[in-house]
């Protein structure tokens, strides 16, 4: 499966895919309804997702994300659904 790690610096949260040999990864979250309210893709093996826009803020609540990679070598690994809580 594929390894993850979160952390939170002001009003982001990183997410890194752990591995060697990651070209890109995507990211995307989910509220609770199964909407898609956020979604990233860059080369790499991290994205952000900034938790304000403007002076706009996500609500403090349960979130669905999952991310997924691609190799250097074109194979794709995907992780497993996981939740993510947002309290201020």
């Amino acid at each position: 499966g594929l390894s993850l790690s979160e952390s939170l610096a002001g009003n982001a949260i990183s997410f890194r895919a752990n591995g060697h040999g990651i070209a890109s990864s995507q990211l995307e979250v989910y509220d609770l309804r199964g909407q898609r309210i956020f979604a990233a893709q860059g080369a790499g093996s991290q994205l952000t997702w900034k938790l304000n826009s403007g002076t706009a803020y996500v609500a403090n609540g349960v979130y669905l994300y999952r991310v997924s990679v691609e190799s250097t070598g074109g194979d794709v690994l995907q992780s497993g659904v996981r939740k993510l809580v947002v309290m201020r």
